[in-house]
């Protein structure tokens, strides 16, 4: 054992530290950690003046000591075991002892390599690799299946060794091996992949020392995945095991894996329905597009390898059956994710056939399945885009007749449209009286004015989209490739169905709404003068008619569904509801005009006795619905109101029972039980008072009876502490906050203000919030309810201009003195109350606002602060007047509140301080306390390549963290307000008939942030010249500039005649301009000039000019003219542009100086460096990093914010669109546009680099056979190889019959042969040099999994068969008459 020769003082030390020398792996963790802790120890103890540094030092040295002379005695006892195991292998191999004799000997040491070999390779080594690979080699040509598999699980323990590998895999051991994965048994099968998982992870460990991935095994993974060679009876967790295998190789060797066509057998794995889950398609994906991302694997992708997807559309023009919709629902999906990123858009562009071969699928005559699928297909595409644009995703389609099935007849979907209406107008109801209740038992619905909320309602876009860019290049490749034509087309056919011409009216009515907001006016008015002059054309032929067909139902359609919301939006957003029962409020009722009944003096006088407040002795018989009504109509009415109150008594009592005070004759409102007190009874009496406020009448008619002073003494009650009717059994319940709602209805008109103001009410409710302080706040007495009476009138009164009288002063003095009270919770409703005054009036308001938002910003309660901040956060991003006001208040709070300096993250200081920052004021002001130069440090270091990064994840769909922006937290808000508008479809087949909550909108999964386009510091700093001035010297921007400038621009034969003026003229240079350019002579503008004229004389060589001449550009790797990407000719190479540097760092310095030009000032300062501008182009046209290329689009689609860019940008005759105000979302939220590309007609194919090694399937082949012997040419003859002389000529005949198992032709045939072979001659695939040249066989050609499972039942079955002699006929030898002679 180990410890025999291990040295007491070491053993004790190992065993003081808790090292255990038995177990290796766990002695070697302990010792590590145990290692870590001293040297942490030592370098805690230098700061001091004691000797525990020294201590701690000398501790680990003798511990250093004594794990290394363990380590040795270890070494040497692993070497002994392990080659006294192998040397009994070999000496039983001789003798030719038994299987099981040898299986267990190999199971020892599989055990002993289990222990000790792995997981700890760097520390030992075997003896003799080269026996162990002769051993394993034996068992792996083994007839018994536990000597097989003996022998994989010794290949996965030993794989590290180097030399045990090479000399495994250089002979026929990769051969033996790959006949595991041939013989369709599942235990060998799962050992084999795990040794190619083995060999995977050490060859991404170690590129140099470990040998490639053998080629034979790729074919053979690939075939476990191919739909089109299946393997029978394959188990699930083998073919999950063997794609994350094919995932590994496809990331780790492209040109060995897509020259076994792994790529495409993984596409056409991923369109099979249920064959791979979401997760592993989106990893597949991602590593088929980075190989088309980077140039150097592009080369191995060839032009037609995005068939795989287009094929199930095309490649048939039978009638669907199940399997084709389903294999066209799983191209749908798996292209609809390729057009979700950049490189798949770009793929897409540059090979055009497919996508208009499925175009012209659409308007040409077929089958209905086939263009129903496509038009999900681009519905799809579009609404993962726009998640946010309230497209509706139409359902999968499953085929003609099982959606006949599913298809309502029309009178039940005409009532279905009906009542879901109805339901979806009230259903919305409960949730927002959930969210607006204050206490958790039947609270009063409130205006939607009056939810809190941290939105302020604005028209002013607040962002820009971060899909938009990318949108608009798909909408472009759609319209450029025909899709709207088609689907006029479709509309107008008059043998159509009715459902595909409504699903592509529907599309087309999408694809209209987008392009209307996102692309410029050029390419979408040529589309809508072509669309309605072939719709005028068709009405003139008579093909499209308005008064029957499909049209004719999708204009009755739509004016159904009009009058449908008209009829059911009565009950709308102010609707009340509470015990299943809904009623109209008053803003809604006067809105719709339905208590305006014109009746004579008679009819009203029924209505009033109809309403039975006179015959009835209580409440309980009142007709409530009638009553408000009234309220609402003829009693608004002044003449017909005298009359009712001097002539009845409907008043008197109406008055009597909702007035707040206790009578011992009849029942009041305010004695009423819980269940009594119906959300209807609560709301009409509102509406009574709000009747009476109204007007100056009605206001001392309430004096005259006595309400105002109920009310009064009820406040003056909960000061004194005594509440009779504001007690805390009745505040609980929905009298108590009627009665405090009563309150606020005061501050709703002017009348109830000046009664307020006489009745000394102000003075009541001042007095309130400064009798709640001290013991009072801290430990109040189980009956005081004043602080929960404080915190409903802080709910409840109305804090902005009232029409007739304006802002009420001593309304703001209470607010203010409740953002000083003690309680926290007051503060915090006093704070939310803001909400309020800058939700109806923000004009009015606003400076005040912002003065008592700053005041609440240095309270000490958290809640307190984030309810303010956010809310100033809302104002500064929808009105830069309210922000220059923050500005010129000097909030110093921002910058010196602990609280929110904790907090930061949470609250997004950082978006207020770049709304700040980006006014020369606001700069100032944070350059005094030093937060520019921190800023911009922290961008130079880490900021500037984690923004790349966060768009590129954010495009792609890819989940990001959810404190990105506040800006969602806005969005978020607004939808609880905002009703999705959606096309309007005929059949509930594809889209709901309903407006609903449960409308399959699409939304991408994950997706929880924002998906407004991220900030950066650059665009807020150069929005001022002082900001552009420190910009432009600070290490950001010039990094960024030298790395742009490195890269090389191409010939000017490139170059259309349009970009000459990239970088415009010296005459619209104004003085700003003037002054960044003429100030201190910039380096990096004159090193930009220099190289720019340096190229300009490097253009004319004569190597270049011969070049030319012979029609090539002058690149490194032969590439040719750019050819047409318009038409169905096969995309050439065009010319690339090679990047310099590091591809992450070039793409940050694109972004970086793509957002500091985002502005007329910052676009100044890129102008004022020579050439930036232009190679900025170049990359995007010419960059051999598709990456690079979106990219450099999307930096475009910045630089066209900026007004002197867009139009530089216009005049080089790019699509550009700057809209500040575009459009307004689903959600209710306003977005900018700012968009630029290159015209759909001047797009290039993306070039591959040419080949120089010709790399293919055969390459690999004779690669690894030769394994570097045929010297610098991979090009040999398989005779040359394998010396086939030396056989005999049956032996000959037999594996030329091998061979002719890999042609499809005479397989069939060569099978017979080869059995007829086994059956008579068994020895001749005994002999060894047969048996190497048929494992060969196997690895050399491309066979089905038939016959490599046939070859290795072949092989398999040899040893055991016995020969049948073959009954032959007899021969009569004739001699010759010259031998007789």
């Amino acid at each position: 054992m180990v410890l025999s020769g291990l040295t007491v003082a070491s053993a004790e030390l190992l065993q003081q530290f808790g090292i255990d020398p038995k177990d290796f792996s766990k002695a070697r963790v302990r010792y590590e950690k145990v290692q870590e802790e001293l040297r942490q120890e030592g370098l805690e103890s230098k700061g001091n003046a004691t000797d525990a540094a020294a201590k701690a030092e000398e501790t680990l040295q003798r511990l250093t000591d004594a794990w290394v002379e363990y380590l040795c005695l270890t070494q040497k006892y692993f070497i002994k075991i392990t080659s006294t195991v192998i040397e009994d292998l070999m000496n039983k191999v001789r003798e030719k002892a038994s299987a099981a004799e040898r299986a267990e000997k190999l199971n020892e040491l599989c055990a002993i390599g289990e222990k000790w070999y792995v997981r700890n390779e760097a520390y030992f080594e075997f003896e003799d690799p080269e026996k162990l690979a002769s051993l394993v080699k034996g068992a792996l040509d083994s007839s018994s299946r536990v000597m097989r598999l003996l022998g994989l699980q010794l290949v996965r323990i030993c794989a590290a060794s180097v030399r045990f590998t090479q000399c495994l895999l250089t002979n026929v051991g990769s051969g033996l091996i790959g006949l595991c994965f041939d013989r369709e048994i599942a235990t060998e099968l799962e050992y084999a992949l795990n040794v190619c998982t083995r060999l995977i992870e050490l060859h991404e460990s170690n590129p140099t020392a470990y040998s490639d991935f053998p080629y034979g095994w790729i074919c053979r993974i690939s075939s476990l995945l191919d739909p089109q060679d299946p393997v029978p009876n394959l188990p699930p967790k083998r073919k999950s095991q063997a794609l994350r295998i094919a995932i590994k190789l496809l990331r780790r060797f492209p040109a060995m894996s897509t020259s076994a066509s792994l790529h495409t057998i993984l596409l056409r794995y991923c369109v099979h329905k249920g064959a791979a889950t979401m997760d592993e398609i989106k990893n597949i994906l991602h590593v088929i597009l980075d190989l088309f991302d980077c140039a150097e694997t592009r080369q191995y992708l060839r032009y037609n390898d995005l068939d795989v997807l287009y094929a199930p559309f095309l490649y048939t023009t039978d009638k669907s059956t199940e399997a084709n919709i389903n294999l066209m629902n799983g191209a749908k999906d798996v292209l609809a994710m390729v057009m979700r990123t950049w490189v798949g858009v770009l793929w897409t562009c540059s090979e055009t056939k497919g996508l208009r071969a499925v175009i012209d699928v659409l308007h040409l005559p077929g089958d209905l399945d086939r263009k129903m699928v496509l038009l999900t297909l681009f519905n799809k595409v579009l609404c993962q885009l726009a998640p946010h644009r309230g497209l509706t995703v139409l359902k999968t389609w499953q085929g003609v007749e099982k959606n006949k099935r599913e298809t309502l007849n029309s009178d039940t979907i005409n009532s279905e449209l009906t009542s879901s209406f109805m339901d979806f107008s009230f259903s919305r109801i409960p949730g927002e009286y959930a969210k607006t209740q204050s206490f958790s038992e039947g609270g009063i619905f409130m205006d939607q004015t009056e939810v809190q909320d941290n939105f302020v309602p604005t028209t002013k876009a607040i962002g820009y989209h971060v899909l938009d860019p990318l949108l608009g290049r798909v909408l472009l490749m759609l319209f450029h490739h025909g899709l709207p034509f088609a689907l006029v087309s479709m509309i107008g056919d008059g043998a159509s169905s009715r459902l595909l011409a409504s699903s592509a009216s529907s599309l087309l009515q999408d694809i209209f709404v987008l392009m209307d907001t996102v692309l410029p006016v050029r390419p979408v008015g040529r589309l809508h003068t072509a669309l309605n002059e072939a719709v005028g054309r068709l009405i003139q032929q008579g093909d499209l008619s308005f008064r029957s067909g499909p049209t004719a139902s999708l204009f009755q359609y739509h004016r159904m569904i009009k009058d449908v919301s008209l009829a059911t939006t009565v009950a709308g957003t102010n609707a009340i509801s509470g015990e299943r029962a809904i009623t109209p409020s008053a803003t809604t009722i006067s809105a719709y005009g339905l208590g305006t009944m014109g009746v004579d003096d008679a009819g009203f006088e029924a209505l009033l006795r109809q309403t039975g407040v006179d015959k009835a002795d209580g409440f309980v018989g009142w007709n409530q619905d009638l009553l408000l009504l009234l309220v609402h109509g003829p009693l608004r009415s002044m003449p017909r109101f005298q009359w009712v109150l001097k002539e009845t008594r409907f008043f008197h009592k109406l008055i009597a029972f909702y007035q707040p005070s206790l009578q011992a004759q009849s029942r009041t409102f305010v004695s009423l039980r819980t269940e009594e007190c119906t959300p209807q009874l609560c709301n009409f009496g509102l509406a009574l008072l709000d009747m009476f406020l109204s007007t100056r009448v009605g206001t001392e008619v309430l004096d005259q009876f006595g309400f105002t002073s109920a009310i009064v003494k009820n406040l003056q009650e909960v000061i004194d502490g005594t509440p009779q009717i504001l007690n805390r059994e009745r505040l609980g319940t929905r009298v108590g906050q009627t009665v405090i709602h009563m309150v606020g209805r005061y501050s709703l008109s002017a009348n109830g203000l000046m009664a307020m103001r006489e009745h000394n009410m102000f003075g009541i409710i001042n007095n309130m919030f400064d009798e709640l302080s001290g013991e009072r706040a801290a430990a109040p007495s189980p009956n005081d309810t004043l602080q929960d009476v404080c915190q409903l009138i802080l709910q409840s009164l109305y804090i902005g201009a009232v029409p007739n009288y304006g802002v009420c002063e001593e309304i703001r003095h209470a607010i203010r003195s409740a953002l000083c009270n003690d309680v926290n919770s007051v503060r915090l409703y006093a704070a939310t109350q803001l909400h309020k005054a800058l939700w109806r009036d923000l004009s009015t308001s606003m400076r005040w606002g912002i003065e008592t938002l700053v005041q609440a910003l240095h309270d000490e309660f958290y809640s307190v602060v984030e309810s303010a901040f956010k809310l100033l956060l809302s104002i500064c991003l929808c009105s830069e007047e309210a922000l220059d006001y923050l500005i010129s208040l000097s909030p110093a709070v921002l910058m010196e509140s602990e609280v929110i300096r904790q907090h930061s993250k949470e609250l997004d200081l950082k978006k207020l301080l770049y709304c700040i920052v980006g006014r020369p004021s606001g700069l100032r002001f944070l350059q005094f306390y030093g937060w520019v130069d921190e800023e911009l440090r922290r961008w130079e270091e880490s900021e500037s390549a984690n923004h790349v990064r966060l768009v590129e994840r954010m495009q792609s769909g890819e989940a990001v963290e959810a404190s990105v922006e506040f800006i969602q937290s806005m969005v978020n808000q607004r939808r609880h307000f905002h009703d999705r508008t959606v096309s309007d479809p005929i059949y509930t087949l594809y889209r709901p008939t309903v407006l609903s909550r449960s409308i399959p909108t699409y939304s991408p999964p994950g997706e929880s942030v924002s998906g407004f386009f991220p900030s950066h510091f650059a665009a807020v700093l150069c929005k001022s010249n002082e900001g552009c001035t420190l910009f432009k010297h600070s290490a950001l921007w010039q990094r960024s500039v030298q790395r742009i400038l490195q890269q090389p621009l191409p010939p000017d034969i490139v170059y259309d005649g349009s970009d000459a003026r990239s970088e415009g003229s010296d005459d619209d240079i104004d003085d700003g301009e003037r002054v960044l350019n003429e100030e201190d002579p910039s380096f990096w503008g004159q090193l930009g000039a220099k190289t720019e004229m340096a190229e300009t004389t490097n253009s004319v060589e004569e190597c270049d000019l011969r070049l030319l001449r012979a029609g090539c550009l002058p690149c490194s790797r032969d590439a040719q003219l750019l050819s047409a990407a318009r038409g169905y000719k096969t995309p050439g190479r065009s010319y690339l542009l090679t990047s310099v540097g590091d591809v992450a760092e070039l793409k940050d310095a694109i972004l970086c100086v793509c957002h500091a030009s985002s502005c007329d000032t910052g676009f100044a300062l890129m102008r004022s460096v020579p050439g930036l501008h232009k190679r900025l182009n170049a990359l995007m046209v010419f960059g051999a990093t598709v990456s690079v290329r979106s990219i450099c689009f999307v930096g475009e689609c910045i630089l066209a914010r900026s007004r002197r860019c867009a139009e530089q940008l216009s005049d080089m005759s790019r699509y550009v669109l700057h809209e500040p105000n575009a459009y307004t979302s689903a959600d209710g939220v306003p977005y900018s546009v700012a968009f630029s590309h290159i015209k759909p007609s001047r797009w290039t194919p993306i070039g591959r680099p040419k080949n120089q090694w010709k790399v293919s399937s055969l390459y690999f082949i004779y690669k690894q056979e030769s394994s570097g012997k045929a010297g610098d040419n991979p090009y040999f003859t398989l005779e040359g190889s394998r010396r086939t002389d030396a056989l005999g000529q049956s032996a000959r005949r037999v594996f030329d019959q091998v061979c002719t198992l890999s042609n499809p032709v005479n397989r069939e045939g060569a099978k017979k042969k080869l059995c007829q072979v086994l059956k008579h001659q068994p020895h001749i695939f005994l002999e060894p040099r047969m048996r190497e040249l048929i494992i060969d066989a196997t690895q050399m050609f491309r066979m089905q999994h038939a016959e490599r499972k046939f070859i290795a039942d072949l092989l398999e079955n040899a040893p055991l068969a016995k020969p049948v002699p073959s009954a032959r006929r007899a021969t009569i030898l004739v001699p010759s008459p010259t031998r007789l002679n």
